[in-house]
């Protein structure tokens, strides 16, 4: 017969799965900090990141909220200004408010739909020759 698995006994620090993946990957790192590490039993493998890595995530995440922010200003905030306001000048028309969205996830569509293309090309098996 069949029995569910019975969960860990559990105690102050440990709050579900994520804890014990941690305490491996902590063990791993600080043995050896500059090598690439497997988490045990999951088979999945992991690395710290880099200065360049944190630098470019952090890049992005400032990007997102600079575009963020712009955006909101645009759409919600500018129609209560009036239109003779100098803070207008630094915004867009407000056509391209649909339309710049619009366009990208059309492009994002199409580079998915792209890479989907090309894996399935690379992976597509030749076909047997029959004699």
């Amino acid at each position: 017969m069949l029995r569910a698995p019975q969960p860990a006994p559990s105690d102050e620090r440990s709050s579900g799965p994520g804890y014990h993946v941690g305490v491996a990957l902590r063990s791993d790192w600080s043995s050896d900090p500059g090598r690439t590490g497997r988490a045990e039993g999951l088979g999945v493998a992991v690395a710290m990141a880099t200065a360049t890595d944190r630098a470019v995530g952090f890049g992005l995440v400032a990007f997102s909220l600079i575009l963020f922010v712009y955006y909101t200003l645009w759409i919600i905030v500018l129609p209560f200004i009036g239109s003779d306001h100098s803070i207008h000048q630094y915004f867009l028309p407000r056509e391209y408010a649909v339309i710049i969205p619009v366009v990208a996830g059309l492009l994002l569509l199409l580079f998915i739909g792209v890479f989907i293309m090309v894996v399935m090309w690379k992976s597509r098996k030749p076909a047997r020759k029959s004699d």
